[in-house]
């Protein structure tokens, strides 16, 4: 009987850890306006540890400190910091205090500093009052112990988000960090097995930036814009940097010197008229997208590359951004000009040669090849700063918003999203309203049928049709402050300086994570995310060495079906 009773412990116990963690769940109490996906519910998802920790705040208005006891509870995914409020006598809350810390982002800075010491508040006046002074400093006395510090950081902000919590021994403290170690191991491992997008490398060490910031020869600059294209029935890529462009056929790890332009900010291409971009220091230039690629490949000289060259822009336009999108079934150029006073929006749309005028043929007004997609460049705000190209639709990412202009019928209708005037006074409306005041918008995904998500560098919100805030105002926040996002599929990419952030945009929620240092997006389009980084040799990044990767999307592994088939059970008389 002890033998059976011994071999049901370990079930025993895991059905005991899940009761404890549904409990948890049910109890927790969320901060208000932000959403947050911990996915608490999936199956796999586990209790590593759950404790009380002291943590120690300072009092307002004196010099001393106080002492509050929070529960920290360790996912398999997420640590939280939470404080217990009890609601009845049988009913406790856990309040979630600070947000919640994903594994990928936690680090253990410091775990072996000294103790402190805890002073617990003393007796009453009254008990007090009935013990002699030396009673009294005995009880004082006992009410100290030490506690012994444990500090844990978000990697992405160490300054604002470090929590230093307090175990009541030693032992309790070594198993916190080892627990910490363990789950952090067990996290890695999990996600690199359930990768959502693979990165796979395309050329290492190639692009290479002198350690003096000067350019010499053997040195290309780092990697600034990237864009695959195909020629003559092969895939090449493209990439822009600080002394020009360079192209390789995929699958080949050197690049071949194509075009010698200093200071390529961005590169695009128009496979349906022949166009390749390039918009660099001096304007926007348009070449022959297969004459690109033949040079490349060494089966065309250079000449006619060069005299494939027609500038898009004038000697006096001053470009500060360019894109390339579709927009009502067309490819169309997007670009932003500063004038002497106002700020312009550029729409051009490319035409075929059979499609160019005979008139125009003789006009040296503009280039031969583009026409305007409006009659007259749309002034914009003055710090505008990107575009978005949506259905019928444009928007111009600026300080206050997104205005949108509606071009479906050449008309520039500005409207700024979110609208935040429809919901009055509302205490919803004004914690998000705060959040996106000091966010930088980027640009605008579809978040389904009726919503769209509105993608901030440090948030993100949903909005109706109409643009007005969706979901009860709710807002997303990422983990770190975002330089620029992709989306592919159904998810949202967020690239920062040393994540690679990758959300679901239906719910936000976090579903992988990749970690580098200088990281960049280079291209973002329907086929394919491209980024670079620093290089990595013997674990370490090594500076002014870039390393150009596709983050290539998985595809979940189906299990086998298993056979319905009445013969497969015959012989089990089943």
């Amino acid at each position: 009987m002890h033998d059976f009773i011994k071999s049901t412990q370990p079930g025993i116990e895991a059905a005991e850890a899940k009761v404890k963690f549904w409990a948890l769940c049910e109890s927790l109490v969320y901060q208000r306006g932000e959403i947050i996906d911990l996915d608490l519910y999936d199956e796999t998802r586990t209790l590593i540890r759950l404790g009380s920790l002291a943590r120690r705040y300072r009092k307002e208005n004196t010099v001393g400190y106080s002492w509050a006891d929070l529960n920290v509870a360790l996912l398999d995914n997420y640590l939280l910091l939470l404080k217990p409020e009890r609601r009845s006598s049988t009913e406790t809350r856990n309040v979630v205090v600070s947000r919640p810390i994903p594994l990928e982002y936690i680090q253990v800075t410091s775990s072996g500093l000294p103790p402190e010491m805890r002073k617990e508040k003393s007796s009453t006046a009254e008990a007090q009052a009935s013990r002699s002074f030396l009673e009294s400093f005995s009880i004082r006395s006992s009410k100290e112990r030490h506690m012994y510090p444990l500090t844990i950081s978000h990697a992405c902000d160490k300054d604002k988000r470090s929590y230093t919590l307090y175990t009541s021994c030693q032992e309790e403290r070594e198993d916190w960090k080892k627990a910490f170690q363990s789950a952090k191991f067990m996290r890695e491992v999990r996600q690199d097995g359930n990768k959502w997008f693979a990165p796979h490398t395309l050329s290492e060490g190639f692009f290479k930036a002198h350690p003096s910031g000067e350019y010499a020869r053997g040195y290309t600059g780092l990697t600034t814009c990237a864009v695959p294209f195909s020629s003559s029935g092969k895939s090449l890529i493209a990439v822009g940097c600080e002394t020009g462009v360079y192209v390789t056929v995929r699958g080949q790890s050197s690049f071949r010197k194509v075009l010698l332009i200093p200071h390529v900010i961005n590169i695009a291409t128009i496979p349906s008229h022949n166009k390749f971009l390039v918009y660099c220091g001096n304007g926007i230039r348009s070449y022959s997208l297969d004459l690109l690629g033949r040079v490349a490949m060494q089966t065309s000289p250079p000449q006619p590359l060069d005299a494939s060259r027609e500038d898009v822009t004038g000697s006096s336009d001053y470009v500060f951004f360019m894109k390339v999108a579709k927009f009502a079934g067309k490819s169309i150029l997007l670009y932003g000009t500063r004038g002497m006073v106002r700020v312009y929006l550029n729409i051009l749309t490319p035409v075929l040669p059979s499609e160019i005028p005979p008139q125009r043929k003789k006009s040296t007004n503009g280039p031969l090849s583009f026409k305007p997609y409006v009659d007259q460049p749309i002034a914009v705000p003055g710090d505008a700063h990107d575009v978005t190209a949506l259905k019928g639709k444009i928007g111009i990412c600026a300080e206050r918003g997104i205005h949108i202009f509606d071009l479906e019928h050449l008309q520039a209708v500005e409207t700024i999203i979110p609208n935040l005037s429809s919901s009055g006074d509302q205490a919803p409306m004004r914690l998000l309203q705060e959040r996106i005041t000091r966010s930088k918008p980027l640009g605008l995904v579809r978040a389904g049928v009726d919503e769209l998500l509105v993608v901030y560098n440090d948030v993100g919100c949903y909005i109706t049709s109409t643009g007005e805030p969706a979901r009860l105002c709710g807002y997303l926040r990422w983990e770190t402050s975002a330089t620029s996002y992709a989306c592919r599929n159904d998810n949202l990419i967020l690239f920062s300086k040393n994540f690679i952030e990758i959300r679901a945009i239906q719910t936000g929620k976090l579903i992988q994570v990749i970690e580098g240092e200088d990281i960049r997006m280079v291209h973002a389009s329907e086929e394919a995310v491209l980024v670079a980084m620093k290089q990595k040799e013997d674990g370490q990044h090594v500076d002014g060495r870039d390393v150009l990767m596709e983050l290539v999307p998985t595809q979940a592994i189906e299990a086998s079906p298993v056979l319905q088939s009445r013969e497969l059970w015959d012989e089990w008389d089943m």
